[in-house]
């Protein structure tokens, strides 16, 4: 059954390719009834491609409305999980087709113009060279290289081109509207929706510093927020960056009902400049009792994310690098406070690795707790660094999490499925795509379900 769910997923990819193959075949062979030259069928099956995937496009991006889908019955028929790798599919699409469409074009031009100069005075062709200059530049900012090493900025910034994009494609091509009208206003709506949560400022309550340059911020949850373990958010902070909306899970439990907290690699130029200043303000003697008050900090969110949906999951294995923990602390905290009431997990493994031996010293206390006095029998933790542990007096609990060993990722899980043959896992893993490269082929055969974080 779990390999028919994981093959199910494809479905509505197969869907989309059909789709987009079936518009291309039905524009062209519409165009070669009326006699139309080769270059104008390419151009004109491109463009309807173009067409649909720029309305999808709109509809991958409406995060509120994914992360309702992503709590309804839909999820199981929809792939919603790779919302944003199916967003990244529709970008390469509408680019590898504006070229054809684009270049289609100019050749027909250039066989039939003495200048290439004399069809650029219709507003159909300027317009469409305009278009082609914005598509090429969300396409390229939005590359790995841009989006990661420091650039972020570069990729953040130019996505915001799809706005004029899709207007100046309405008048470059007004059958446009009978696929976009209704994308453009959920889209809309899901915008002015997220606007409106987000321009109420959150106020600071602490900043800690903890090894391994990990900064915790703790940040007073507002009455009507709502999320699931695994949801996260993006953070401006003004004295920072007007502009600038990084991506963060929300590390605290949701039964915490008094704030809500994130913790924060320093990685990168901007979470630097963060670290710094919550450092700068802590010390700071201007007021003592709440020495953030000065700097709100707006949140966009919840948003949901493949881990969001582990409250759902009857087992779970959950395997972490580094920083990406943090969607699985707000799991396991949200367990400790639940489990005496209602759940129905038999058995939650969790696997962390890290470089670096302090990246584990804000959750060594957390973990002490929760398998002395909740559930040692239905939770399994194990720990991983490439440095060698060294323990004080207060968290010599944890010492039996340690592995001295590094983890054979095929012998665990063959253990876990030898443990419960009969029983469904999940697989959450949050960390660089590296490990997911190992792990997927693994999960996938021995039939458990797979989901990744984006990290």
């Amino acid at each position: 059954m779990q390999k028919l769910g994981n093959k199910r997923k494809w479905i509505p990819l197969i869907i989309y390719a059909l789709a987009n193959g079936l518009m291309f075949c039905c524009t062209a062979w519409g165009y070669f009834r009326q006699d139309k030259d080769l270059y104008v069928l390419l151009a004109r099956g491109s463009a309807a491609v173009i067409y649909l995937n720029s309305a999808l496009v709109l509809l991958t991006m409406s995060r509120v409305l994914v992360t309702r889908l992503k709590l309804g019955a839909l999820s199981r028929y929809l792939a919603l999980d790779k919302h944003i790798s199916f967003h990244k599919v529709v970008g390469h699409v509408i680019f590898a087709m504006a070229l054809v469409h684009t270049g289609a074009y100019l050749v027909k031009y250039l066989l039939s113009y003495p200048s290439l100069i004399t069809p650029f005075h219709e507003f159909v062709n300027y317009s469409g060279l305009i278009l082609v200059i914005l598509i090429t530049f969300i396409w390229l900012f939005a590359q790995p290289a841009y989006r990661h090493h420091n650039r972020f900025e570069y990729f953040y910034f130019s996505h915001f081109l799809i706005i004029p994009f899709i207007l100046l494609l309405f008048f470059h091509a007004p059958k446009f509207a009978y696929y976009a009208l209704v994308p453009c206003l959920i889209y809309g709506l899901d915008r002015l929706f997220r606007f409106k949560r987000m321009r109420k400022p959150l106020e600071i309550l602490s900043a800690k510093t903890w090894p391994g340059s990990i900064l915790e911020l703790r940040l007073k949850r507002p009455p009507d927020f709502y999320y699931h373990p695994g949801d996260y958010g993006y953070l401006c902070i003004p004295k920072i960056s007007q502009l600038q909306w990084h991506p963060f899970t929300l590390s605290s439990a949701p039964t915490e009902p008094n704030y809500i907290s994130v913790h924060m690699k320093k990685f990168g130029k901007w979470t630097s400049q963060v670290h710094q200043l919550m450092e700068t303000t802590s010390t700071s003697q201007q007021s003592p009792q709440a020495p953030y008050k000065a700097i709100p900090v707006y949140l966009d969110g919840p948003i949901g994310a493949p881990a969001s949906s582990m409250m759902q999951a009857d087992n779970v294995i959950l395997i972490a690098a580094g920083i990406g923990i943090t969607p699985f602390i707000a799991f396991l905290k949200t367990l400790m406070n639940t489990r005496s009431h209602h759940t129905t997990y038999r058995k939650v493994y969790l696997y962390w690795v890290s470089k670096s031996c302090d990246a584990f010293t804000w959750c060594l206390d957390f973990f002490a707790k929760l398998l002395t006095q909740h559930h040692p029998h239905f939770i399994s933790i194990k720990l991983r660094s490439d440095e060698p542990a060294v323990f004080s007096a207060d968290n010599q609990l944890a010492e039996p999490l340690f592995v001295n060993h590094p983890i054979q990722w095929i012998t665990e899980l063959k253990n876990i499925k030898s443990l419960h043959p009969l029983d469904k896992f999940t697989v959450f893993y949050c960390g660089p795509q590296g490990l997911s490269k190992i792990l997927k082929p693994i999960v996938h055969k021995l039939g458990f379900i797979y989901k990744k974080e984006n990290f």
